[in-house]
């Protein structure tokens, strides 16, 4: 679904030529999703958890990615 939604925002007129930046939750963290948000240009935050981190940190290494970065996450009930 969020590749769907990464077409149609470049699809919109009004939006050609802006910078843009998405954020995402849990569930969505994948290599072919961050390479279609490089490849249309389009900044993002994606929250993971640690079963992810690994790749996350992978990905940091390699220089067109520009920083990843650990936040502490913290739960209020």
């Amino acid at each position: 679904m969020a590749l769907y939604h990464i077409e149609k925002l470049r699809s919109i007129s009004a939006l050609q030529n802006k910078k843009l930046i998405l954020l995402f939750d849990r569930g969505y963290p994948s290599m072919e999703l961050i390479g279609k948000l490089i490849a249309n240009g389009i900044h993002f935050i994606i929250r993971s958890d640690t079963r992810w981190f690994k790749e996350a940190k992978i990905a940091g290494e390699y220089k067109e990615y520009d920083k990843v970065k650990t936040f502490l996450s913290l739960t209020i009930c």
